[in-house]
């Protein structure tokens, strides 16, 4: 009356988790902005986890590859895979990633944690991080008079060199110049390589502006009334400029006799 039953095997059951955080408020950012991904890997339950790894494919399409990480001692990172290995029991390890933003756009972080044993709880495994990437650019703009001096005459005729380039790091769309004229001076005519003047408006449009284009607009105009000329131009467009500082420009005051 003897029965034999086969060998069992005891498997061991874990409960690995991940999270991430990052530090884009809302999930928005600028383009050259450098943004930071926290990645925390965490063993919860009290058996030991072996083989453990997360699935960190970082989109080098919107962030540069001079990426820099640091992570708990022992583990390693290469751009994809973050190599943990062995996890004790309630511990957890972490990894901070820094990557500058190179292209505007949507784009999604995913992250997914793996091990050698059966998770208890598949649905804490992964997460998804959601980025904008919103587009900045550099406008600069400088203003010239072809003027020997800072005296003219009644009946003088001046040029206005007015000189427009998009520094990047992105292309620039609906630039437009504020440029209004001194009412002691009449335009005869323009000659813009890009857009078109509005004399009325006091409105250079310009339009769309690749990364490293320019622009130029020359104003010529005669002298009609007796005073002081001064003239500022402002540059903008949709998107926002890293450097407002170079936006405007202004010439020295003519005075006409």
């Amino acid at each position: 009356n003897k029965d034999k039953i086969d060998p069992l095997n005891a498997t061991t059951s874990v409960d690995l988790s991940i999270s991430k955080i990052s530090n884009a408020t809302g999930g928005i950012v600028n383009v050259s902005d450098f943004i930071e991904f926290i990645i925390t890997a965490s063993n919860d339950c009290d058996y030991n986890a072996t083989g453990v790894y997360v699935l960190e494919a970082l989109d080098f399409n919107y962030l540069g590859r001079d990426y820099t990480w640091e992570a708990t001692e022992g583990t390693t990172y290469n751009g994809y895979t973050w190599v943990i290995g062995n996890l004790n029991a309630r511990e957890t390890a972490t990894l901070k990633i820094r990557a500058r933003v190179i292209a505007p756009g949507n784009f999604s972080n995913y992250v997914e944690i793996r091990g050698y044993d059966p998770d208890t709880n598949p649905d804490n495994n992964n997460v998804t991080v959601n980025i904008t990437a919103n587009p900045v650019v550099d406008l600069a703009i400088t203003k010239e008079v072809d003027l020997d001096s800072d005296v003219v005459y009644y009946g003088d005729e001046i040029r206005f060199i007015i000189t427009v380039v998009n520094r990047g790091p992105c292309d620039a769309t609906n630039v437009n110049v504020t440029e209004e004229l001194s009412p002691y001076i009449n335009m005869l005519y323009y000659d813009a390589d890009i857009g078109d003047y509005n004399v009325t408006e006091g409105v250079w449009h310009i339009g769309d502006m690749a990364m490293g284009e320019w622009a130029r607009l020359i104003i010529y105009a005669n002298v009609t009334a007796v005073g002081n000329i001064s003239n500022v131009v402002v540059v903008n467009s949709t998107e926002d400029d890293r450097d407002p500082s170079n936006n405007r420009a202004n010439i020295t005051n003519i005075t006409v006799e």
